[in-house]
C-alpha cells in the first residue's frame, strides 16, 4: 500500500509558514531587510515596524530621519515619536527644529475654551466657528495649546488642560455666571441638587434636615465632631454647613411672596458656589473637572484643521 503521509522524505524540501514574522523582532537582513519590508507595506504595517529600527542603532536612526520625509503624516508622525523616545544625541539634534507639516495635512489642535462676556452674563465658547463668528478673527487668535497629528493624543492633552483649568481659581469665579440669560441653553436641564445627591456632596441641601446630613457625613467617614478631618479648610467648610442648620430653623423665612424665578436663581447660585467652594476644600479636583463637563461644558476643545503651507511646529509630547 502506498504511503500517503504529508510527512516530509529525506530529500524533500520544505517551505516555509506564510506568516510575517512579528513586527517588534529584528527583521531577517538586518536594517536593509527592515527596508525591504518598509516598501512594500501599508501605512498600519509601516507604523508598527518603525520602532523596531531602534535594534540597529545608528543606521536605524538614520532610517526614522529618512521617514520623516515619508508622504504619509501618520508614518512620518510615528517616525517622529519615535526618535522622540530614542536618548540618542542623533535623534534629539535632528528633531530640534520641530515636525515638518505638509501642505494639505490634516492635524488636531486644542484649543482654551473661550469665555465671551454679553453684557449680563458670561458665555463659554467651545468650538472654533462660534469664535471665529463672534469675534471676526480666525482662529489662531483663539489660545491654541497644542497641535496633534493623532486624535487620541489631541483628547489626552484636551483632558488635561481641561482638569487643570477646572481647579483653577480664576475660571471657578465664573461658573455661576454662564448661560444664565439664554432661555433654552442646555444649563437649565442640569439639577445641581440632583448631581449633588448622585455625587455625594457634603453641602447643605434644600429641605434635608440636620440629622440627615450629619448621617451622610458619618456614612462618608467623618467622625461626630470631624475630628478625623485632615484637611483644615474642609473641617471649616463642613462646620459651617453644619451651623446653618440651626440659623435657617431660627429664621423661618417664608417666600410666598416673592418671585418663584428669582428664588431658584438664589438657591441654584448658592448650591453651585458651595458646590465648587467644597470641592475645592476637599480637594476633589476629579468631581470639580466633572461637574464643569456636567454643568457647563468643556473648558478645552479639539478642532480639526487643513495645512495651508509648510510649516514647523514644537510638539509638546506625543504627536
Amino acid at each position: 500500500m502506498a504511503n500517503s503521509s504529508n510527512s516530509p522524505k529525506a530529500h524533500d524540501a520544505v517551505l516555509g509558514g506564510q506568516s510575517p514574522p512579528p513586527v517588534d523582532g529584528v527583521t531577517l537582513g538586518g536594517i536593509e531587510g527592515l527596508r525591504q519590508r518598509f516598501a512594500v507595506g501599508n501605512c498600519e504595517q509601516k507604523i508598527k515596524m518603525l520602532p523596531t529600527a531602534l535594534n540597529y542603532g545608528e543606521a536605524g536612526i538614520d532610517f526614522l530621519i529618512e521617514v520623516l520625509n515619508d508622504p504619509t503624516l501618520r508614518v512620518r508622525a510615528t517616525a517622529y515619536n519615535v526618535l522622540q523616545d530614542a536618548d540618542i544625541e542623533q535623534a534629539k539634534s535632528e528633531i530640534l527644529q520641530g515636525f515638518l507639516l505638509h501642505q494639505g495635512d490634516r492635524i488636531y489642535s486644542v484649543y482654551e475654551s473661550y469665555l465671551f462676556y454679553n453684557d449680563w452674563c458670561y458665555d463659554l465658547i467651545t468650538y472654533a466657528e462660534r469664535i471665529d463668528y463672534i469675534y471676526g478673527f480666525p482662529v489662531p487668535f483663539v489660545p491654541c495649546l497644542s497641535r496633534h497629528i493623532f486624535r487620541s493624543s489631541a483628547e489626552i492633552a484636551a483632558k488635561l488642560h481641561h482638569d487643570w483649568r477646572a481647579i483653577q481659581e480664576d475660571i471657578c469665579s465664573y461658573f455661576t455666571q454662564i448661560g444664565w440669560d439664554d432661555s433654552s441653553d442646555w444649563r437649565r436641564e442640569f439639577n445641581i441638587i440632583e448631581w449633588c445627591k448622585n455625587n455625594n456632596i457634603l453641602i447643605r441641601l434644600p429641605q434635608e434636615e440636620k440629622a440627615n446630613f450629619k448621617t451622610r457625613l458619618m456614612d462618608a467617614g467623618y467622625a461626630n465632631d470631624l475630628s478625623n478631618c485632615t484637611l483644615n479648610e474642609e473641617m471649616e467648610f463642613l462646620l459651617q454647613e453644619l451651623m446653618r442648620f440651626d440659623e435657617r430653623e431660627e429664621e423661618k423665612i417664608s417666600h410666598l411672596n416673592d418671585d418663584l424665578e428669582e428664588i431658584e436663581w438664589e438657591i441654584r447660585h448658592e448650591l453651585e458656589t458651595k458646590t465648587i467652594r467644597f470641592l475645592q476644600v476637599s480637594q476633589c479636583y476629579e468631581l470639580l473637572s466633572q461637574l464643569w463637563l456636567d454643568a457647563i461644558g468643556q473648558l478645552t476643545f479639539i478642532h480639526e484643521e487643513t495645512i495651508e503651507e509648510e510649516i514647523y511646529i514644537i510638539p509638546t509630547g506625543k504627536l
